[in-house]
């Protein structure tokens, strides 16, 4: 597993800051190379010029031309050689006498030793230390605020499209919150540990690997998103009934987008919106379980509605 964790970083890293700095250095052949060593010895001999060099727990020894150097928790050492740039992560650098880097090295907890006559054009980066956290937070919040503004925008395409086409089925599955919490929170564990267990089961032959995939990252997370417009629907009916009791609304669209206002707002209290959306999904899987039974639940009447308007 570290060596998996180890290629990918080296890849990632070569990719992210290496591959920019050699296309802008000069224009690239035709015919690209990259050596990729894990857990051995590589030599770039005198002569030869690599793209990328990639080192996973060993030793690469350059005495040629490379436009990028990745060292992972191992050893690159310069005999002669030539590199645009290096990032070594957990490891040692060494460069003797006639050996040269025209762009930065940058570390992650690791050592370089230059010998004197060797020159690095650039800089030596401590990469652990040399990061802008305070525009790392602004991105990450910026990213973080546009997935919430994308998610509740769908929530409200979605809600609306649930309350008009679904709208007795959404009611019928958001009664039984209101007559049946125990029962449904216990629906919501069962539906998810049965969930779970048919996708492993499946995946135990090979012929069934995509089934349980497709029961993962499909049936669950399509299943827990209708129980989130459940939940949602069912909050803004509930605050509808105290605001106006004399209104009777045949298709719930008002209270989806006011249930989905409400919902994405407590959703900024950590655990709250999870929460919430369980209890929808047990509400959900209980509803389809009695439907498959043939005792679905009975739809909740409010009381004193008298007026109807359609939203």
């Amino acid at each position: 597993m570290n060596r998996i964790f180890g290629i990918v970083s080296a890849m990632l890293l070569g990719l992210l800051i290496l591959v920019p700095v050699a296309a802008a250095a000069e224009p690239w052949s035709d015919v690209q190379h990259l050596i990729l060593s894990n857990g051995g010895d590589v030599t770039v001999p005198a002569g030869q010029h690599v793209d990328l060099l990639v080192v996973v727990d060993g030793t690469g020894t350059i005495a040629g031309d490379a436009d990028g150097v990745v060292v992972v928790n191992g050893t690159a050492t310069f005999t002669g050689g030539h590199a645009a740039s290096v990032v070594a992560v957990n490891s040692t650098l060494s460069l003797d006498g006639t050996s040269s880097i025209s762009g930065d090295i940058r570390t992650f907890e690791s050592t370089v030793d230059q010998a004197s006559g060797a020159t690095v054009g650039g800089q030596i980066i401590d990469g652990a230390t040399d990061i802008d956290w305070t525009g790392v937070a602004v991105a990450t919040t910026a990213l973080a605020f546009l997935a919430f503004l994308g998610l509740v925008i769908l929530g409200f395409a979605a809600a609306l499209a649930a309350a008009g086409l679904a709208s007795d089925q959404v009611r019928r599955s958001g009664s039984l919150i209101s007559r049946e919490p125990g029962t449904t929170i216990v629906a919501g564990f069962a539906g998810l540990f049965g969930i779970i267990l048919v996708s492993v089961l499946a995946m135990v032959t090979v012929i069934g690997i995509p089934l349980g995939l497709a029961i993962l990252l499909i049936v669950l997370p399509a299943v827990a998103f209708a129980g989130w417009l459940v939940i949602a629907i069912w909050i803004g009916e509930r605050i509808l009934e105290r605001s106006t009791p004399q209104v009777t609304r045949t298709r719930p669209y008002l209270a989806a987008v006011l249930g989905v206002l409400v919902l994405g707002v407590v959703s900024i209290v950590p655990f709250v919106g999870g929460i919430a959306a369980f209890v929808g999904f047990g509400a959900v899987v209980l509803y389809m379980w009695r439907t498959f039974r043939g005792t679905p639940a009975p739809a909740e009447a409010p009381a004193q509605w008298t007026t109807p308007v359609a939203g």
